[in-house]
Formats: C-alpha cells, structure tokens, sequence
C-alpha cells in the first residue's frame, strides 16, 4: 500500500509539474477567444494586429496556425482595418467552428509600391514573421501545421516569404498573386493551392500562371483554381470554400477527388464584413423592375423557401355556449395547436397599389387537445379531434396586399382577405375517450354532437386560418429586407479593377400595376477610410426618370443610373486610396512613363537628382462622371469623363519611412465612350461585357510642381502626351472595362436567366427572363411525348414533333416529359434532342450535343 501511495505522490508532482510548465509556457493565453487585439513593440514602437483565437481553444492541445497577409487596400496601423477583407471575414462567418488560430498583422507602409508591401526582407514582412513567433509563444501552436496565405498584394507575399523559407510552412494558399519563377525549384516540395480569377484586371491571371507552370516544370504538383469570370476578389470564392480550409490545415489527409477541378465553377459567397459606416447615400441610384413573369418563378419556388414553422403555431381555447333539449352547455375546446403543408404560391401584382398573394394549403390539421362540455346536470369529456382541410386538393388563401416603404423597409398592408374551405375538401374526426355523466347523456350522443358542432364552426375556423396572415406577412417583409445585404449590381458596373466600394441598396419607393411591380432603390456606401469615417454619410440626389415603358414590362430588370459613378468614385478621392505606383499597372506600357532616362530626355530638370530615387505616380483626384448618350449601331455609347487624373514625378527620400518630394505633375482629361453588351460565353452562361469605343480624347497640362524650384524649366509636353495617349490606348486596348459572369437568378425550382443588357438613357440594364426548355427532333419521324410541370397534371393532349423542328417551351420551371414508359425531368435552361444513340438502336432522349 505504501508504494501505491509512493506512485500515486509521484504521480501527481508530475502532474503538477507539467500543469505549471504548460502554464507558464503559454502564461499569455488571458482566456480571450475570438477575435483578440493584440500590441506587438519593437525598437520601431507598438504595432497593433489581431489573432483569432477558437472558441474550443485548450493549452493542453496543439492547433493549427494560419499567417494571413491582406491586399493594398488594407495598409495602415489600426490594427482592425484588414479583418474586412480577405479571411477575417470568411473566419468571422464560421467564428463558432473554425478550429486554428488566425493571426492578422497589418502592414504599414500606406504609400510604397502594392506588390512589394509583404515581400520576403521588408520591414513589415519582417515584422509579420515576428508577430508570428509571438502569437506561437503565447498560444500552443502545431509547428508542423503552420499555413501562410494571403490576398493580392498579400497574395505576391505569400510566394515571396514561403520562398525565403519553404520548410517554415506545412502548406500555403496564394490568392491573386504572383512570384518569379525561379522560385519554383524552392517551392516544389511544398503543398500549394493557388487561386486567381481569369478576368482579373488589377493582377493578371497569367501571374499566377506562370508560378504553376514553373512548379509543373520542377517536378511539383501544385494545386490551381482558375476561377471561370472571376475578377480581382477571388478571396470571396477561395476562402468561403471549405474544401480550401479543409486542405489547409491537413494537405495530406484531404481526398483530391472531393476538391473542386481547376477549372470548376464557383460562385462567391457572402461576406460578412466586421464595419460598415455609411458614408454616402445616393437617392434614385437604382430601380428594379419585378415583372408578374419573374413574380411567377419567385412564386414557383416560395414552398421551399418558407420556413417550416411559418404554419404552425397555437391557438387560444375556443368557448361556446349552446342549447341542447332545453339544457345549456358552456363547450370548451383546449390544447388547440395547428400545422399545414405549403403546396403552392402564387403573387401577382392586379393594379395600382394591389399585390395578390396565394397560399395553396394541403393537410392542414386543427388539432384540439382536449374538450370540455359542462351544464347544470350534465357534463362530458372528450379526447382529441381533428379538423383536416385540404385533403383532396390545396384550399387557397387569398390575401390582397397594398406595398409600401416604411423606414426603409418594404411593408405589406392586408387590405382583403378570402378563404372558403370546399364541403368537399374538409373532415372533422369523431373524439377520442369520450366519458360523460348525467342522466340522458351518451358517448355517442356527444361525439356525434361535437363531430357536427365543428362542422357548423366552418365559419370560425376559416377565420382562424386568416388570423395567421400577420404572421405570414411579417415572414415575407423580412425575406425582402434580407436583400438589401446581397451585393448589389455596382459590383458588376464598377470600371477601376480595385477598391470597390461596399454598398447596400434600401427601398425608396414601390408602385405596382397590372404587369408588375416597380421598386426605385437607394444606394448606401460604406466609408473607404474606417480610420476616420464620417459622422453622417453624404447624401445625392441623381432625380433620374425612369424608362418609359417599364410597366409593360414582365420579366425582371435591374436599372443602375451611371451618375452612381461620380459620387461613388469621389469616395476613393476623399479616402485619398485612387492612387497607384506606374511600375504596378499590369499593362507594361506605362512602364515608359516611370523610365528614368526617357523622362529625363523629356524633362532635363531631371538631372539634377541623378542620385536620388524617382518616384511616378498615377492618382484620381476628382471623380469619374457620366454624359452624353450617343447612338451607334444600334448600341448606347456613355461618355465616362475623368477631369483630373494626375500623374506626379516625385523624389523619394528615405528608405523605410520614406517621403515623397513632388517635382512634376502631369494633369489630365480624359474622355471616353464605352458600351455594355450581353455576352453568351455558352449555351448556359450569360454575362455583360463593358467595352470602350473609338478614340479618347485626352488633354494634358504639364507644370511643375507647387514650390518646386526649377532650374531647367523645359518640359516637352507633346512627348509626354504622346506617351499617356499610347499607354492609356494599350490599357484599354488590353481588354474591356469588365467582363461580368451573371449567374442565374435561381430561386429553386425555378430560375431566370440574363436575356438582355445594355445601356438605354440614363441607365444601364439587365433583363432577367425564363431560360426556357427546349426539345429538338433529330430524327426522321415524328415525336410524341406529354408533358407536366412541377404542380400541373399531364398535358390533356400529347405534343407532336416533327423531324427537324423544336419545341421552346418559354418556362422557368423544370418540365417533366414522359413517353412511351420513359420519363424525365428537364432542368428550366436546358436543350434535349431526340435522337438515334451513337451505338445504335431506338431513338430517344438525350442532352444536345451542341449549343442551341
């Protein structure tokens, strides 16, 4: 006994021991979870950043750790401003669970070139390694799971530091990036999964590209995601995947076969972001025409879309009182509860300030607990009863509705009301364990009694099942202000590759009529600068009118007033963000105009600073309007006018906290003419391409800069022209302003499809319309076949189609066709053919082999 009692002593020293140890070892960890502030100090002073610590978070268990390094946009040294963009906000959406811990340094240096602000041997690269040692003595990190990532300019980080220091990290994830492909031969044993979206203007695909490629070459097998329409904010695709999360913390141990293919299409994701402060607020920015076409794809789909809850719910206890031979009975019904099926929804907008809506009800059961019938002599007691509606077919609830803008928020008045349950179409239950007492009262007699009693409440209950309106209402009005969170048809309409604004659309007004309804939006953007955000946001006015026929409308269409431009863009001005090093414009021609010799030649003031660094600069420094519509072929061309974009000549002094000395200052307008178009990539893609036309003209004042002396005032301003002119030619020469991947409206069963867009005064639009169904007869004989939609029976006569010809059915639902014993459905966008298989043998049924 006296050695177990040894044992266990030793035992529990060693125990304490290892408590103590892992208690001072990680003695930083303050208990903190989530999102926590931290101050790293060095000789240079306080650094502010942030780790993200798991809520699950334990000393006595090692997790993985993830560097992330944000884009240009988030320089500074609040500390906070980077968790907006890239993987704090994908981590913030999965704050619960996600399981490793996030450190977020900040890099500091708000004015050097954006592709160099985390290169491997910078002092804030530098730093960001050190904050990472820090954070990795303060909490239990796995050295072994040490992954670095980053966005953009975070994204050039990534390769550059790995590369410095491959067997530092067990795997790392390169958005929007780019390196040299000499590290390829450093890299090549390092798992990596890059993303870049093809249509990126800000950061060529072919950056990334070329490091695949140079790994490919090095024997290595790197992962790249080539993201089908995606622009420079690939973050928003790559991080909201979990499969990219997944392989991040555990590369070796993640099935290849459940990542997306390299070339798979995914759609981003939601962001939360952490701020938002209204900074502008621009009136008559937007208008969205819901036409009774598109109201009927919404409609198609809405059973799915409510919640299930939506119809259940309690009653209160109904009392009655009644004469039966003479005697007075007080009937109590209790424990009344009721649920229902969602088997149908129509809307349909009927007049001015009139939306019908429809709910088709199905087994909709009245659930009484229990009854209570008691008179003077007399009384009884009866167990459940059920009242089921609908049984046979859907009952309509028939609501009329005024909608209307409150606060911001799009409301639904009920103004009428209609539900008649068919005789046919109902039933009550006889009640079970029926106990009476007094003379003359039988089981039979008061179960049939209650069974008919109900029957004669029809009355009651129909205006019991209207009583749940305000609550079906309330369900939709939060649906619709749900909307005003997506992103909004700026993104898609935003020309300058980077720095796109945040915005929300809210409600101005609504009118409805016989073909529709008719929303003018708002639009709310955030402040650029979150460091010293306005007190109140500004507020404009465009007052644009809206198309003249849009109330014949039908379908769906989205309507941007191009004035959004200006006022949107005088954010990046005002945030003094518009700025960019020439030497980081993926278009190479404008490397002429940072090129010392031909500067010098053009202006010999030059000379004299032979020794010091020459720093050009592009920046916007008033913003981008719109004018005058101009037809051509049958297109609307806008002129887009840039009144003052500045290019600045300065002397860099310094390395680290450098400044900038300005000596020459090029001022430039711009005008040009542009065009947006609906593009079909495919037979089910669909996009808007936004395209410059003809000749720009361009102006230039050459000076030199307020308070520069020169000695040689010499500029030759026709050189200098000449060279913004062929830069600006390339640039634009180089692709269009956009080209925006516009992804189906799907609602579920239910889908629109982008069928039109353009720019037609003063806005620029996209109509949304069914994608269709269509059938086509490859053979020589006819082909008869029958029809049904998602809530129709079989077409009563069969459809005939002859050799050669095709049927478009111009629907936004699945179609399902049945012939012969064969059945199937047909997604709403899709074209089948009827057809000899290519080994032979009857015709039937496949997906056509071309587009149609």
């Amino acid at each position: 006994m006296c050695r177990r009692w040894v044992s266990r002593i030793r035992w529990l020293a060693s125990s304490a021991g290892f408590l103590l140890v892992i208690g001072q070892v990680f003695a930083a960890d303050d208990g903190k979870r989530g999102f926590v502030e931290k101050v790293y100090k060095d000789e240079a002073g306080e650094h502010k950043y942030v780790v993200f610590v798991p809520p699950s978070y334990s000393p006595s268990k090692p997790v993985p750790g993830i560097l992330f390094l944000h884009g240009a946009g988030e320089r500074g040294n609040d500390g906070r401003l980077h968790l907006n963009i890239g993987l704090g906000g994908m981590v913030k959406a999965r704050e619960a669970t996600f399981p490793a811990i996030v450190v977020f340094p900040q890099c500091e240096d708000t004015r050097g070139r954006v592709l160099q602000g985390w290169l491997a041997g910078t002092p804030d690269a530098d730093r960001a390694l050190r904050i990472l040692e820090q954070v990795e003595k303060d909490y239990r990190v796995d050295p072994k799971r040490r992954i670095l990532t980053g966005w953009s300019m975070g994204g050039f980080g990534t390769w550059s530091i790995a590369a410095a220091d491959p067997s530092r990290w067990s795997a790392i994830a390169p958005i929007a990036g780019g390196g040299q492909a000499k590290w390829a031969e450093k890299l090549k044993d390092l798992p990596i999964w890059a993303w870049h979206g093809d249509d990126d203007h800000a950061v060529l695909v072919n950056r990334s590209r070329e490091m695949i490629e140079a790994l490919k070459g090095a024997g290595a097998a790197p992962r790249f995601n080539e993201i089908v329409g995606g622009d420079h904010e690939s973050w928003r695709v790559a991080y909201a995947d979990d499969r990219l999360i997944a392989w991040m913390l555990d590369p070796a141990n993640v099935d290849p076969d459940k990542l997306p293919a390299p070339k798979e299409k995914l759609a981003p994701t939601p962001v939360y972001t952490e701020q938002f402060v209204p900074a502008l607020e621009i009136l008559g920015a937007m208008y969205a025409r819901l036409g009774n076409q598109m109201l009927e794809a919404l409609a198609y789909s809405a059973p799915k879309q409510i919640p299930a809850d939506l119809l259940k719910g309690r009653i209160n206890d109904i009392v009655e009182f009644t004469n039966v031979e003479g005697y007075g009975f007080r009937v109590q019904f209790s424990g009344i509860s009721y649920n229902s099926q969602l088997d149908q929804v129509r809307v349909k907008a009927i007049t001015k300030d009139r939306l019908n809506l429809q709910v088709g009800l199905s087994n909709a059961v009245l659930n009484i607990g229990g009854t209570w019938v008691t008179g003077e002599d007399h009384s009884a007691s009866a167990g459940p009863i059920q009242v089921v509606i609908g049984h046979r077919r859907p009952v309509w609830l028939d609501i009329d509705v005024k909608p209307y803008v409150e606060n911001r928020r799009i409301r639904l008045n009920p103004i009428a009301s209609r539900f008649d349950i068919p005789n046919d179409n109902w039933y009550v239950t006889s009640p079970a364990g029926v106990s009476v007492s007094g003379f003359g009262m039988s089981r039979q007699k008061v179960s049939s009694g209650l069974v008919s009693g109900l029957y004669g409440q029809k009355q009651r209950i129909q205006q019991e099942v209207q009583s749940t309106i305000p609550k079906m209402i309330e369900t939709v009005e939060n649906k619709i202000a749900e909307f005003s969170e997506a992103g909004t048809f700026t993104d898609r309409f935003w020309p300058i590759p980077v720095y796109k604004p945040r915005t929300r659309v809210f409600p101005q007004a609504i009118s409805t009529d016989e073909n529709g309804i008719t929303l003018i939006l708002g639009l709310t953007a955030a402040s650029m600068d979150l460091r010293n955000p306005p007190s109140k946001p500004e507020i404009v006015d465009l007052k644009t009118s809206l198309p003249d026929d849009l109330t014949k409308l039908r379908s769906l269409q989205f309507g941007l007033a191009p004035g959004v431009l200006e006022p949107l863009s005088e954010l990046l001005v005002k945030a003094d963000v518009g700025r960019i090093h020439l030497l980081d414009i993926p278009e190479n021609t404008f490397a002429k105009l940072a090129d010392r010799a031909a500067l010098t030649a053009a202006i010999p003031e030059l000379k004299r600073h032979a020794d010091v660094e020459l720093w050009t600069e592009l920046s916007l420094a008033r913003g981008i309007s719109t004018k005058d519509q101009i037809e051509k072929e049958g297109q609307t061309r806008v002129q887009f006018h840039t009144p003052k974009l500045l290019i600045t000549i300065s002397l860099r002094k310094g390395t680290k906290n450098f400044e900038l000395a300005p000596i020459v200052v090029f001022e430039i307008d711009l005008k040009q003419n542009g065009f947006a178009e609906l593009v079909k990539p495919d037979s089910q893609s669909r996009g808007i391409r936004f395209g410059w036309d003809g000749e720009p003209q361009i102006t230039i004042n050459c000076h030199f800069a307020k308070g520069y002396q020169a000695e040689n005032q010499t500029i030759d301003s026709n050189q200098i022209e000449s060279w913004v002119k062929d830069c600006w030619q390339a640039w634009t020469s180089l692709s269009p302003i956009a080209t925006a991947n516009v992804p189906d409206i799907d609602f579920g069963i239910s889908k629109l499809r982008l069928s039109n867009a353009g720019w037609a005064s003063p806005h620029l639009f996209a109509t949304f319309a069914p994608p269709g169904v269509k059938v086509t007869n490859l053979t020589d004989v006819d082909f008869i076949y029958e029809t049904k939609g998602p809530y129709s029976d079989w077409s009563n006569a069969k459809y005939k189609l002859e050799p050669g010809k095709t049927h478009d059915f111009e629907i936004s639902y699945p179609l399902t066709y049945r012939r012969n014993g064969e059945i199937y459905t047909l997604a709403p966008g899709s074209h089948s053919e009827f057809r000899v298989p290519l080994k032979g043998g009857p015709p039937s049924l496949f997906q056509a082999r071309e587009n149609p």
